[in-house]
Protein backbone atom coordinates (compact mmCIF):
# COMPACT_ATOMS: atom_id res chain seq x y z
CA UNK A 1 0.00 0.00 0.00
CA UNK A 2 2.90 2.40 0.77
CA UNK A 3 4.53 1.69 -2.60
CA UNK A 4 1.29 2.39 -4.39
CA UNK A 5 1.01 5.78 -2.60
CA UNK A 6 4.51 6.81 -3.69
CA UNK A 7 3.81 5.75 -7.27
CA UNK A 8 0.68 7.86 -7.39
CA UNK A 9 2.52 10.91 -5.93
CA UNK A 10 5.32 10.60 -8.51
CA UNK A 11 2.83 10.20 -11.34
CA UNK A 12 0.92 13.29 -10.29
CA UNK A 13 4.14 15.24 -9.81
CA UNK A 14 5.18 14.40 -13.34
CA UNK A 15 1.89 15.62 -14.70
CA UNK A 16 2.09 19.07 -12.95
CA UNK A 17 2.99 21.81 -15.46
CA UNK A 18 6.49 23.29 -15.05
CA UNK A 19 7.25 26.72 -13.55
CA UNK A 20 3.83 27.81 -12.30
CA UNK A 21 3.58 30.60 -9.77
CA UNK A 22 4.65 29.52 -6.29
CA UNK A 23 1.30 30.13 -4.60
CA UNK A 24 -0.61 28.45 -7.40
CA UNK A 25 1.75 25.47 -7.31
CA UNK A 26 1.28 25.09 -3.58
CA UNK A 27 -2.48 25.10 -3.92
CA UNK A 28 -2.40 22.55 -6.69
CA UNK A 29 -0.01 20.42 -4.70
CA UNK A 30 -2.30 20.58 -1.66
CA UNK A 31 -5.25 19.61 -3.78
CA UNK A 32 -3.34 16.76 -5.34
CA UNK A 33 -2.21 15.53 -1.93
CA UNK A 34 -5.80 15.73 -0.68
CA UNK A 35 -6.97 13.75 -3.66
CA UNK A 36 -4.24 11.21 -3.10
CA UNK A 37 -5.21 10.98 0.54
CA UNK A 38 -8.89 10.52 -0.38
CA UNK A 39 -7.90 7.85 -2.89
CA UNK A 40 -5.91 6.05 -0.20
CA UNK A 41 -8.83 6.20 2.20
CA UNK A 42 -11.16 4.79 -0.47
CA UNK A 43 -8.67 2.03 -1.25
CA UNK A 44 -8.45 1.16 2.45
CA UNK A 45 -12.24 1.02 2.67
CA UNK A 46 -12.32 -1.15 -0.46
CA UNK A 47 -9.67 -3.47 0.98
CA UNK A 48 -11.61 -3.75 4.24
CA UNK A 49 -14.78 -4.55 2.28
CA UNK A 50 -12.93 -7.22 0.29
CA UNK A 51 -11.53 -8.69 3.53
CA UNK A 52 -14.99 -8.81 5.12
CA UNK A 53 -16.49 -10.44 2.04
CA UNK A 54 -13.67 -12.97 1.95
CA UNK A 55 -14.32 -13.78 5.62
CA UNK A 56 -18.04 -14.20 4.90
CA UNK A 57 -17.28 -16.45 1.93
CA UNK A 58 -14.93 -18.56 4.08
CA UNK A 59 -17.63 -18.90 6.72
CA UNK A 60 -20.20 -19.92 4.10
CA UNK A 61 -17.79 -22.49 2.65
CA UNK A 62 -17.15 -23.96 6.10
CA UNK A 63 -20.88 -24.04 6.90
CA UNK A 64 -21.64 -25.69 3.55
CA UNK A 65 -18.93 -28.27 4.13
CA UNK A 66 -20.32 -29.05 7.59
CA UNK A 67 -23.84 -29.30 6.09
CA UNK A 68 -22.65 -31.77 3.45
CA UNK A 69 -20.88 -33.87 6.09
CA UNK A 70 -24.00 -33.86 8.27
CA UNK A 71 -26.11 -34.88 5.28
CA UNK A 72 -23.71 -37.71 4.47
CA UNK A 73 -23.91 -38.91 8.07
CA UNK A 74 -27.72 -38.81 7.98
CA UNK A 75 -27.76 -40.72 4.69
CA UNK A 76 -25.49 -43.40 6.17
CA UNK A 77 -27.70 -43.69 9.25
CA UNK A 78 -30.82 -43.84 7.06
CA UNK A 79 -29.25 -46.57 4.91
CA UNK A 80 -28.37 -48.57 8.02
CA UNK A 81 -31.87 -48.14 9.46
CA UNK A 82 -33.40 -49.27 6.16
CA UNK A 83 -31.24 -52.40 6.13
CA UNK A 84 -32.14 -53.14 9.74
CA UNK A 85 -35.85 -52.64 9.01
CA UNK A 86 -35.67 -55.02 6.03
CA UNK A 87 -33.97 -57.64 8.17
CA UNK A 88 -36.56 -57.12 10.90
CA UNK A 89 -39.39 -57.46 8.38
CA UNK A 90 -37.97 -60.74 7.10
CA UNK A 91 -37.70 -62.03 10.67
CA UNK A 92 -41.30 -61.00 11.39
CA UNK A 93 -42.48 -62.83 8.26
CA UNK A 94 -40.73 -66.00 9.37
CA UNK A 95 -42.19 -65.59 12.87
CA UNK A 96 -45.70 -65.17 11.52
CA UNK A 97 -45.27 -68.21 9.29
CA UNK A 98 -44.10 -70.23 12.28
CA UNK A 99 -47.03 -69.05 14.40
CA UNK A 100 -49.48 -70.02 11.68
CA UNK A 101 -47.89 -73.45 11.47
CA UNK A 102 -48.15 -73.83 15.24
CA UNK A 103 -51.83 -72.88 15.18
CA UNK A 104 -52.48 -75.28 12.31
CA UNK A 105 -50.56 -77.97 14.14
CA UNK A 106 -52.62 -77.41 17.30
CA UNK A 107 -55.79 -77.82 15.27
CA UNK A 108 -54.43 -80.94 13.67
CA UNK A 109 -53.43 -82.32 17.05
CA UNK A 110 -56.96 -81.72 18.33
CA UNK A 111 -58.33 -83.48 15.27
CA UNK A 112 -55.89 -86.31 15.82
CA UNK A 113 -57.03 -86.72 19.42
CA UNK A 114 -60.63 -86.87 18.33
CA UNK A 115 -59.61 -89.39 15.70
CA UNK A 116 -57.79 -91.37 18.36
CA UNK A 117 -60.93 -91.57 20.49
CA UNK A 118 -62.93 -92.59 17.46
CA UNK A 119 -60.34 -95.19 16.46
CA UNK A 120 -60.35 -96.56 19.99
CA UNK A 121 -64.09 -96.92 19.93
CA UNK A 122 -63.97 -98.59 16.54
CA UNK A 123 -61.21 -100.93 17.63
CA UNK A 124 -63.09 -101.84 20.79
CA UNK A 125 -66.21 -102.51 18.77
CA UNK A 126 -64.26 -104.62 16.29
CA UNK A 127 -62.59 -106.61 19.04
CA UNK A 128 -65.93 -107.37 20.69
CA UNK A 129 -67.44 -108.29 17.37
CA UNK A 130 -64.47 -110.47 16.51
CA UNK A 131 -64.65 -112.32 19.82
CA UNK A 132 -68.27 -113.14 19.22
CA UNK A 133 -68.15 -113.99 15.51
CA UNK A 134 -64.70 -115.09 14.33
CA UNK A 135 -63.17 -118.52 14.34
CA UNK A 136 -59.72 -119.38 15.66
CA UNK A 137 -58.27 -118.78 12.15
CA UNK A 138 -59.84 -115.33 11.98
CA UNK A 139 -58.55 -114.62 15.46
CA UNK A 140 -54.98 -115.46 14.44
CA UNK A 141 -55.29 -113.15 11.45
CA UNK A 142 -56.44 -110.38 13.78
CA UNK A 143 -53.43 -110.94 15.99
CA UNK A 144 -51.16 -110.68 12.92
CA UNK A 145 -52.83 -107.46 11.84
CA UNK A 146 -52.37 -106.04 15.32
CA UNK A 147 -48.69 -105.57 14.41
CA UNK A 148 -49.57 -102.61 12.18
CA UNK A 149 -49.31 -99.42 14.30
CA UNK A 150 -52.39 -97.27 14.75
CA UNK A 151 -52.57 -94.28 12.38
CA UNK A 152 -53.42 -91.92 15.21
CA UNK A 153 -50.62 -93.18 17.45
CA UNK A 154 -48.05 -92.94 14.68
CA UNK A 155 -49.05 -89.42 13.69
CA UNK A 156 -49.23 -88.08 17.25
CA UNK A 157 -45.83 -89.55 18.11
CA UNK A 158 -44.23 -88.11 14.96
CA UNK A 159 -45.75 -84.69 15.47
CA UNK A 160 -44.75 -84.60 19.13
CA UNK A 161 -41.12 -85.28 18.18
CA UNK A 162 -41.34 -82.64 15.43
CA UNK A 163 -42.67 -80.02 17.86
CA UNK A 164 -39.89 -80.80 20.34
CA UNK A 165 -37.19 -80.33 17.68
CA UNK A 166 -36.25 -83.99 17.23
CA UNK A 167 -36.41 -83.61 13.47
CA UNK A 168 -34.49 -86.71 12.37
CA UNK A 169 -36.63 -88.97 14.56
CA UNK A 170 -39.78 -87.20 13.36
CA UNK A 171 -38.77 -87.80 9.73
CA UNK A 172 -38.54 -91.54 10.34
CA UNK A 173 -41.88 -91.60 12.15
CA UNK A 174 -43.72 -89.57 9.51
CA UNK A 175 -42.25 -91.85 6.83
CA UNK A 176 -43.48 -94.88 8.78
CA UNK A 177 -46.91 -93.27 8.98
CA UNK A 178 -46.96 -92.80 5.19
CA UNK A 179 -45.80 -96.38 4.68
CA UNK A 180 -48.88 -97.74 6.42
CA UNK A 181 -51.39 -94.92 6.00
CA UNK A 182 -50.56 -93.03 2.80
CA UNK A 183 -54.21 -92.48 1.85
CA UNK A 184 -55.53 -90.94 5.07
CA UNK A 185 -56.60 -87.32 5.55
CA UNK A 186 -53.39 -86.60 7.46
CA UNK A 187 -51.07 -88.14 4.87
CA UNK A 188 -50.50 -84.78 3.17
CA UNK A 189 -49.70 -83.27 6.57
CA UNK A 190 -47.16 -85.99 7.30
CA UNK A 191 -45.43 -85.42 3.96
CA UNK A 192 -45.43 -81.64 4.52
CA UNK A 193 -43.85 -81.99 7.97
CA UNK A 194 -41.09 -84.16 6.55
CA UNK A 195 -40.23 -81.17 4.36
CA UNK A 196 -40.40 -78.88 7.40
CA UNK A 197 -38.01 -81.15 9.31
CA UNK A 198 -35.39 -80.79 6.57
CA UNK A 199 -36.10 -77.02 6.30
CA UNK A 200 -35.56 -76.50 10.03
CA UNK A 201 -32.31 -78.50 9.80
CA UNK A 202 -31.08 -76.15 7.05
CA UNK A 203 -31.19 -78.86 4.37
CA UNK A 204 -33.14 -76.66 1.95
CA UNK A 205 -32.46 -78.76 -1.15
CA UNK A 206 -34.00 -81.89 0.40
CA UNK A 207 -36.81 -79.75 1.81
CA UNK A 208 -37.73 -78.63 -1.72
CA UNK A 209 -37.96 -82.27 -2.82
CA UNK A 210 -40.21 -83.20 0.10
CA UNK A 211 -42.48 -80.17 -0.45
CA UNK A 212 -42.73 -81.19 -4.11
CA UNK A 213 -43.91 -84.65 -3.02
CA UNK A 214 -46.57 -83.05 -0.82
CA UNK A 215 -47.75 -80.92 -3.75
CA UNK A 216 -47.68 -83.67 -6.38
CA UNK A 217 -48.98 -86.63 -4.36
CA UNK A 218 -51.70 -84.73 -2.51
CA UNK A 219 -53.06 -82.04 -4.88
CA UNK A 220 -56.20 -81.71 -2.74
CA UNK A 221 -54.47 -81.94 0.63
CA UNK A 222 -54.95 -79.28 3.28
CA UNK A 223 -51.21 -78.49 3.27
CA UNK A 224 -50.98 -77.64 -0.42
CA UNK A 225 -50.63 -73.84 0.02
CA UNK A 226 -48.25 -74.21 2.98
CA UNK A 227 -46.05 -76.62 1.03
CA UNK A 228 -45.79 -74.21 -1.91
CA UNK A 229 -45.00 -71.28 0.40
CA UNK A 230 -42.23 -73.12 2.23
CA UNK A 231 -40.90 -74.46 -1.07
CA UNK A 232 -40.55 -70.85 -2.25
CA UNK A 233 -38.77 -69.88 0.99
CA UNK A 234 -36.38 -72.85 0.60
CA UNK A 235 -35.59 -71.85 -3.01
CA UNK A 236 -34.78 -68.31 -1.87
CA UNK A 237 -32.50 -69.72 0.83
CA UNK A 238 -30.74 -71.66 -1.97
CA UNK A 239 -30.23 -68.31 -3.81
CA UNK A 240 -32.60 -69.45 -6.58
CA UNK A 241 -34.35 -66.08 -6.62
CA UNK A 242 -36.18 -66.46 -9.94
CA UNK A 243 -37.62 -69.86 -9.04
CA UNK A 244 -38.58 -68.69 -5.54
CA UNK A 245 -40.37 -65.59 -6.83
CA UNK A 246 -42.18 -67.69 -9.43
CA UNK A 247 -43.51 -70.01 -6.69
CA UNK A 248 -44.66 -67.05 -4.56
CA UNK A 249 -46.55 -65.53 -7.49
CA UNK A 250 -48.09 -68.89 -8.38
CA UNK A 251 -49.24 -69.35 -4.76
CA UNK A 252 -50.92 -65.93 -4.74
CA UNK A 253 -52.62 -66.68 -8.05
CA UNK A 254 -53.90 -70.10 -6.92
CA UNK A 255 -54.89 -69.18 -3.35
CA UNK A 256 -55.45 -65.39 -3.31
CA UNK A 257 -57.34 -65.38 0.02
CA UNK A 258 -55.18 -67.84 1.92
CA UNK A 259 -53.06 -66.66 4.84
CA UNK A 260 -50.06 -68.17 3.04
CA UNK A 261 -50.66 -65.73 0.18
CA UNK A 262 -50.46 -62.81 2.62
CA UNK A 263 -47.04 -64.08 3.69
CA UNK A 264 -46.04 -64.50 0.04
CA UNK A 265 -47.00 -60.88 -0.71
CA UNK A 266 -45.01 -59.66 2.29
CA UNK A 267 -41.95 -61.62 1.17
CA UNK A 268 -42.19 -60.23 -2.38
CA UNK A 269 -42.44 -56.72 -0.97
CA UNK A 270 -39.39 -57.39 1.19
CA UNK A 271 -37.56 -58.47 -1.96
CA UNK A 272 -38.58 -55.21 -3.67
CA UNK A 273 -40.83 -56.99 -6.19
CA UNK A 274 -44.37 -56.05 -7.23
CA UNK A 275 -46.89 -58.59 -8.45
CA UNK A 276 -46.88 -56.95 -11.88
CA UNK A 277 -43.19 -56.06 -11.97
CA UNK A 278 -40.14 -58.03 -12.96
CA UNK A 279 -37.51 -59.77 -10.91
Amino acid sequence: MKGLRISIVLLLAALIPAAPPVSAAKRELVQILQQVNNLQVQMQILQQTIDRQAAVMQTLIEQTTEGVRAMQTEMSELRLMTQQNLASSAARIETIATQIEILNASLEEAKARIGRIHDGMVETHNILQTINTTSETDQSRLEGAAGVPSATTLYETAYRDFASGQYQLAIQEFQEYLHYHQNTDLASNAQYYIGDCYYNQGNFRQAVEEYNRAIERYPTGNKLASAQLKKAFALLELKQRQAGVRELRSLISRFPRASESDLARARLEQLGITLTGGL
